[in-house]
């Protein structure tokens, strides 16, 4: 019984990870036009094109998650402004997690923080920012 609490716990700290993948020490925002949503699971991803024509992905939480919270996802060729945290050098993070067969990303990748609409600055969805005194980032 311990053993397998353990594993899942080890399941659990692997995939939420947020920290050993995304800079949470650095933040962009990203205004663009959506031109698709994969609206699943694990997480929800949002593929958008700014006005230079730079393509980004915007990595969201769970379908689950946003559908209890009543959040409408959003649809190709709206505009929306994205804040989240950068993806790290995929090279860093096959230097901490060695077994992960992890390749560099077609477009830049962001976890997801904020979105709202362009047109109307109403927010769709805002997490909390992750708490500054836990991350470290005056060291860097």
């Amino acid at each position: 019984m311990r053993l397998a609490l353990f594993a899942a716990t080890l399941l659990a700290v692997g995939h939420h990870s947020h920290p050993s993948f995304y800079d949470a020490c650095k933040s962009v925002t990203i205004e663009g036009k959506v031109d698709s949503v994969e609206w699943k699971n694990p997480h929800v991803l949002i593929d958008l094109t700014t006005a230079d024509g730079k393509v980004y992905r915007a990595e969201w939480m769970s379908a689950g998650a946003l559908e209890r919270q009543r959040i409408e996802p959003p649809k190709a060729g709206e505009s929306l402004v994205v804040t989240g945290n950068p993806m790290r050098d995929v090279a860093a993070i096959n230097a901490r997690f060695p077994e992960l067969n992890l390749k560099p990303p077609k477009n830049p990748v962001v976890d997801v923080r904020q979105i709202r609409r362009a047109a109307s600055d109403s927010v769709i969805w805002k997490s909390e920012p992750p708490d500054p005194t836990h991350l470290n980032c005056a060291e860097k």
